[in-house]
């Protein structure tokens, strides 16, 4: 992927080097698990879904390159756009990975569990980067006015906002069928 998406994809390394860690600090495959837990977990794939298309229909394959230049190389055109076909198949597999992992779960398989605090990991990473990518639109006309964005969004940031909201009631549940399993 770092060679066909370049430096930019590399936002993720840290959150999911951090996701493993706690997951095995949080004991790993011995999470518990609740219906109401699957249903959290089937409401923010759905919410991902939604944030994919609004990504992908608003360019931002085309724009989080840019402004990952603008950031930190003080140029927008510093990494090229990622083409469709990468963003696209990579979302898909993210997507299916997390389907799949989802009736897997509630057995306590590691690899179910760790693929879900993955999901977890990334929507937060969402959840938080998104209206950050937004603010920094907001403060760089520059930067707005060389990609041709409105100075007040990012692709993304409606369905970012889904995630924000989905994620508190997830992790409380999580939290409460973890302990019931301990």
């Amino acid at each position: 992927m770092l060679r066909q998406l370049g430096p930019p994809i590399l936002i993720l390394v840290g959150p999911f080097t951090a996701a493993f860690l706690v997951w095995l600090r949080w004991g790993g495959a011995r999470t518990g698990w609740t219906p109401r837990l699957g249903l959290w977990f089937t409401l923010l794939l759905a919410a991902q879904c939604l944030h994919f298309s609004e990504e992908y229909l608003t360019g931002f394959q085309r724009l989080f390159p840019a402004l990952w230049g603008a950031v930190w190389a003080g140029d927008p055109a510093r990494f090229a756009a990622w083409a469709d076909a990468p963003f696209v198949a990579g979302n898909l597999v993210m997507d299916a990975l997390w389907l799949l992992a989802l009736p897997l779960a509630p057995r306590g398989g590691a690899w179910a569990t760790y693929t879900l605090w993955l999901f977890v990991t990334g929507m937060l990473v969402n959840a938080v980067g998104h209206p950050l990518y937004a603010l920094f639109t907001a403060t760089h006309p520059a930067f707005c006015g060389a990609v041709g964005l409105p100075c007040w969004y990012f692709p993304g940031l409606f369905t970012a906002l889904l995630h924000a909201a989905l994620l508190p009631p997830l992790l409380r549940e999580w939290r409460r069928a973890h302990r019931a399993a301990a």
